[in-house]
């Protein structure tokens, strides 16, 4: 009867877990699985330049993009805000050559009262690559933090149009899904 009950709650438990909505302990601000394919590249993305694709990921049966040698494309953002400890949170595997950029651009929130104007902001995240990896490994959540590399310290809130992810380097790196998220973390507990 105990061991009855002890599986019942295991599995009540279990179902709590899964039932989360933010994976990463992070709220998400914006999500893009990947998934819907149009003309080659998962919908509502365009290409700037270089070799891009939609690509079956790491994960069965699951679509992503993959971005190799000089890959570059971007997206519209819905009406977004994003504050200045926001992340991007992935899941990507890259090669051991490649460095992924990803790019938030937008506009400064001026705070209410002031004469101040808004501004043009570009946030940016960097993954760099590792000494040993190659496409196919193990594959963690990454977290980075967006940074304005025209300031020092946090960067301004924005509200952000446009998403724009590239590679730099010889390689290539296939991204699953890809987050904006608040970087303030939460308990979730289903």
């Amino acid at each position: 009867m105990v061991r009855r009950a002890l599986i019942g709650a295991l599995g009540l438990f279990t179902l709590g877990l899964s039932g989360c909505p933010c994976d990463s302990g992070y709220p998400d601000l914006f999500y893009d699985g990947l998934q819907e394919v149009c003309s080659g590249v998962p919908c509502g993305w365009t290409v700037a330049a270089g070799d891009v694709a939609s690509v079956a990921t790491f994960h069965s049966g699951e679509r992503g993009l993959q971005l190799a040698v000089g890959g570059d494309v971007s997206r519209a953002l819905p009406e977004l805000r994003v504050p200045g400890d926001g992340m991007i949170s992935l899941l990507v595997d890259c090669d051991a050559q490649t460095t992924l950029v990803v790019e938030v651009d937008g506009a400064s929130v001026v705070p209410a009262g002031t004469s101040d104007e808004s501004v043009d902001v570009t946030l940016v995240a960097r993954r760099e690559p590792e000494p040993g990896e190659g496409l196919g490994g193990v594959i963690p959540r990454l977290d980075l933090p967006l940074t304005d590399p025209t300031i020092e310290g946090e960067p301004p809130t924005i509200d952000a149009v446009r998403l724009r992810v590239y590679v730099e380097g010889p390689g290539a790196c296939v991204i699953d899904e890809i987050h904006i998220v608040s970087g303030t973390m939460v308990q979730c507990f289903g």
